[in-house]
């Protein structure tokens, strides 16, 4: 690797330096020496590293030899002198991890799975070439892509989903994260696939099911929680594992009834395995019945039931769903395997709005000059034309 030290400055053959101390106790990276000195005002021309005028705006240098893994401090200055001066202007600072290799910010943020726009495509938008800004442009677009979503009522970019729903006997289905691209699994019912039972010493014990995984608790005689389990579906796929995981807790028994997979069981809230009145065995359900008998309107997201035949909008054929809350079970593939560009250029817009917005002070409501002003909003505050947009997106469909 090279050219590690980094920083965007608008004016060519400046003198531009930067300075790296140690996160653990703010020594400073002493060039003669080789090696972390405790800081000295006097001696900062010890401490800067040069860095090279790449044109373009960047300005560059590698990270000196013998610097050893770890976080750093890294600040950049424009020199004013002949030589460095703790007077000098503070282009930046940057709290990185350097292993040995490269540099990263520690705890950097990650990019959404369901992200509108690249961090690679919002630089661009922006004319950013650095990486000073990665971490906030990330943040951005997570934020961005999350207002919009929400406003819209809908996810974009595509993923697998396992949902259930509610049904009141209504004929038509409405998919939340549409188009879809692959239905794979329709289906409801109540039937039992595995049983749980405490018979520990503890005085309360319950079994919770949550939509990724189920749960075991248990409190002692002093009110205190003495035992939790959770038994993810990533890892316990499916009944037979999550059985052999809880049969290895202490005090719990579970046994198997049907073997499905683990995200076929219906959520449920604490049920008590053992309260004031004893112990008592919790039974866990999954939908027993698949619906094979239905079509599917991919582009919209509406699923039809029918009885024998026939296809939409021809009533004679369709039949009404059941009844019940959270009784649907879907599994399939939804959403856009590539952002639409209208998405991805409303996101890159809203992102370099509040960019922008960022660099002035929060603290000002607007601004004048003469018989010009202007005021500032909400930092990610929708336009007129950004909302017209927007809205094509909207989930406006009626069952």
């Amino acid at each position: 690797m090279a050219f590690e030290l980094n920083i965007t400055y608008p004016v060519a053959a400046a003198t531009i330096y930067a300075v790296i101390r140690r996160q653990t106790d703010f020594k400073a990276w002493d060039n003669a020496a080789t090696a972390y000195e405790t800081w000295a005002d006097g001696s900062i021309d010890d401490y800067d590293i040069p860095l090279t005028d790449k044109s373009g705006d960047i300005y560059a240098a590698s990270m000196p030899a013998g610097i050893a893994a770890g976080n750093l401090v890294i600040t950049y200055y424009l020199q004013a002198g002949g030589t460095a001066a703790i007077t000098d202007v503070i282009l930046g600072r940057r709290w990185q991890a350097w292993d040995g290799d490269e540099l990263a910010d520690p705890g950097a943020a990650s990019i959404s799975a369901y992200a509108l726009s690249s961090l690679a495509g919002v630089k661009r938008y922006l004319g950013i070439s650095a990486t000073t800004y990665d971490t906030l442009l990330t943040e951005l677009i997570n934020s961005i892509t999350d207002k919009i979503e929400r406003h819209c009522g809908r996810k974009f970019a595509a993923s697998d989903y396992t949902e259930r729903y509610n049904v009141n006997g209504q004929k038509i289905l409405n998919i939340r994260n549409y188009p879809i691209i692959e239905m794979t699994r329709l289906a409801y019912g109540n039937q039992n696939c595995m049983s749980v039972t405490y018979s520990g010493t503890d005085i309360r014990a319950i079994v919770e099911v949550d939509s990724d995984r189920v749960i075991i608790r248990s409190w002692g005689s002093d009110g205190s929680l003495t035992d939790e389990d959770a038994f993810d579906y990533a890892t316990y796929a499916s009944i037979n594992a999550i059985v052999a995981g809880i049969n290895d807790v202490t005090g719990w028994t579970a046994v198997e009834i049907t073997n499905v997979l683990s995200t076929s069981i219906n959520p449920m809230g604490g049920n008590m395995a053992k309260s004031h009145n004893g112990s008592q065995t919790i039974n866990l359900t999954f939908p027993d019945n698949d619906i094979n008998e239905y079509h599917v309107d991919y582009d919209t997201g509406q699923v039809f039931f029918v009885s024998s035949g026939g296809w939409y909008p021809e009533s004679s054929y369709s039949t009404n769903m059941p009844y019940g809350l959270q009784y649907i079970l879907a599994e399939y593939r939804g959403g856009y395997e590539t952002i639409p560009d209208d998405l991805d250029l409303l996101c890159r817009e809203l992102v370099a709005d509040a960019f922008n917005m960022s660099k002035k002070d929060v603290n000002v409501s607007g601004e004048s000059l003469g018989d010009y002003s202007y005021s500032l909003a909400d930092r990610t505050q929708f336009n007129d034309n950004q909302m017209t947009r927007m809205n094509r997106w909207a989930d406006i469909r009626v069952a």
